[in-house]
């Protein structure tokens, strides 16, 4: 039976997919230039009939169920950024396509487009496989297909629309395995502005292509990772965050530091307030040891075992060859875990 598609609307963290229209029909004949359609099948339209007639086809696919074809959005401008969808799902081997206007290039729109259409996939459609076909030479479209665990099955050369000849690679995308618990671990001490911006940008992707994160609730690394995750995840499916004691005596903790001097009474109010939030919205993804008393060296290793045991594999930000860093590392490589490992060197 065909899927009712034309009132379907698929949303991610900053996106809105929705059907396409003629009311984007400007939109896309100006922005679907011949530099985006380089390594495309698709040529670029020379007057936007061209586009008002392939938008009519499109819709007449979206009614019969056979293509979802869309336009993207950003959920919170309504600005256009592009369009694509997923073409043939009523065969068992659907077909992805996306492309982003080149000035929102490098936004990671692309990624995040084609993540929540194959989640929308895996929750509506029965399929084997979906198709992603690319250019060798589009090495940003290839990383989108990789990240999701793209397998190339395929290479030929194909001619497309504007005459120029594409190395054309297919991949092909399987349906979703059991989610993948990620473990981040980083200096709590001292961190600059590239160690945020690499920690985000790690678990946007890791958000994106629905896995999960596990910190050890610290400040820093922990804190920028757990902060990106309640962002994307509001609901905390996609995190667990492993403390040394209770919450309570975790606050305790740190309020006494920050009595001490050691931290500010700012960050400590930061930390407790991010840890009570995720245990509101998700009382399971707070893991809490009961059984020990205090926090200090031996209970935050015992901690970061812990981490260690719940996760598939470490993604490690570590500065100035902190060793408590290198303790986590240590317990991932003893286990046999995948280790992903950026070191940073600040004064």
């Amino acid at each position: 039976m065909a899927l009712s598609l034309t009132d379907t609307i698929i949303e991610s963290a900053r996106l809105r997919l929705v059907p396409i229209s003629e009311k984007y029909a400007e939109d896309v004949f100006r922005e679907f230039t011949e530099e985006i359609t380089l390594y495309m099948f698709p040529r670029s339209p020379k007057q936007i009939g061209e586009t008002l007639a392939y938008i009519r086809e499109a819709r007449r696919e979206i009614e019969a169920g056979t293509d979802f074809t869309v336009v993207v959005l950003h959920k919170e401008s309504g600005d256009f950024l592009g369009g694509g969808g997923l073409h043939k799902i009523d065969t068992d081997t659907p077909e992805f396509g996306i492309w982003i206007k080149k000035s929102a290039h490098g936004n990671g729109y692309g990624k995040e487009a084609v993540c929540a259409l194959k989640d929308w996939a895996d929750k509506n459609l029965s399929y084997k496989y979906l198709v992603y076909p690319v250019d060798k030479k589009n090495t940003a479209s290839r990383k989108i297909a990789e990240a999701l665990g793209g397998v190339i099955e395929r290479e030929r050369q194909i001619t497309n629309q504007a005459g120029n000849v594409l190395d054309e690679v297919e991949y092909r995308i399987y349906p979703n395995a059991p989610m993948k618990w990620v473990a981040i671990s980083g200096s709590w001490h001292k961190t600059n502005q590239e160690v945020e911006n690499d920690v985000r940008s790690f678990v946007r992707d890791v958000i994106a292509r629905g896995d999960g994160i596990i910190t050890g609730g610290a400040f820093n690394v922990d804190y920028f990772a757990t902060d990106e995750v309640l962002r994307l995840n509001p609901e905390a499916t996609q995190i667990k965050v492993c403390l040394p004691v209770t919450l309570e005596k975790y606050a305790a903790h740190y309020h006494k530091r920050a009595d001490e001097g050691v931290i500010t009474h700012a960050q400590a109010e930061e930390l407790v307030a991010q840890l009570t939030k995720l245990k509101e919205s998700n009382p399971n993804a707070l893991i809490e040891n009961s059984e020990n008393a205090v926090v200090d060296k031996d209970t935050y290793y015992e901690r970061s075992l812990k981490v260690m045991k719940l996760a598939d594999e470490l993604a490690a930000f570590q500065v100035n060859d902190s060793a408590g860093t290198q303790d986590t590392i240590d317990k991932a490589r003893a286990q046999g875990k995948p280790v992903y490992l950026k070191q940073y060197y600040i004064e």
